[in-house]
């Protein structure tokens, strides 16, 4: 199995995958070692899925979303792995909840058969990470990947100015990107940012109305807006969530 990218803080850069426990070099005492909520309705599923995470992480568990919800509040796991059935709507009554309380934490959803309409909910709730039957160690790995990566994404700061921001006059730049634009959300919507009494340099930018429908960051900056915004539109989540919302319809 390839390497797992989750890495919560105090776990060293080690290779630390799914079934398969972490050796470290530190005192057990001061071992860390990550949470994980699982919450399936179905029973079997729910021991298939404990199994693959024990011993490498510190495992709680239940059967009923109303419960999840209150474990998530009291255990603070590092990652949430929760079924999403066709008879339920476990998977977008927990993600709900915790946009509305503002819970930010890597999200896996567990798709039962016949679930494909749900998942421009979830996306649009934040979930970008999915395991579909027959449930397997590398699909779970990849997913617990995706999920990761995403929640670093949102919680990730702006990039530092590029070198083409410091050459470029950025008034061309702004209009050169206007004009080229593919996305139908930032049709004239790069801008040079600008803070007063700040002593960050201009740089480009695009705040972005659809994002946020989505659980991102509404700034986007130069580098995505050349190559995503002005290239390939499809590798924007906010426009692969909007354009499956539309097909689904």
């Amino acid at each position: 199995m390839g390497r797992q990218e989750f890495l919560p803080p105090g776990l060293s850069e080690q290779p630390h995958e799914v079934g398969r426990p972490t050796e470290q070099t530190v005192p057990p005492m001061e071992a860390f070692v990550p949470k994980v909520l699982l919450i399936n309705r179905d029973k079997a599923t729910l021991g298939l899925l404990e199994s693959m995470f024990r011993p490498s992480f510190e495992v709680k568990k239940t059967s009923e979303v109303t419960a999840g919800a209150s474990l998530l509040t009291k255990s603070r796991p590092d990652l949430v792995v929760v079924g999403q059935e066709a008879r339920g709507e476990d998977a977008v009554r927990l993600a709900t909840w915790m946009r509305d309380n503002g819970v930010q934490l890597p999200v896996v959803a567990v798709l039962g058969p016949k679930t494909d309409p749900v998942q421009p909910k979830l996306l649009k709730l934040g979930v970008r990470a999915f395991v579909e039957h027959p449930i397997t160690q590398q699909r779970v790995q990849d997913a617990i990947n995706a999920a990761v990566r995403f929640h670093k994404s949102r919680q990730a700061g702006p990039p530092p100015l590029t070198v083409e921001e410091l050459r470029a006059n950025l008034s061309q730049l702004e209009n050169r990107l206007n004009s080229t634009m593919k996305c139908f959300a930032g049709t004239n919507k790069v801008f040079i940012l600008s803070q007063i009494g700040s002593t960050s340099r201009p740089r480009i930018c695009l705040k972005c109305p659809l994002r946020p429908d989505y659980g991102l960051p509404a700034n986007v900056y130069y580098e995505f807006i050349r190559d995503v915004c002005c290239g390939d539109p499809n590798k924007c989540e906010a426009y692969y969530g909007f354009q499956l919302a539309r097909e689904s319809a």
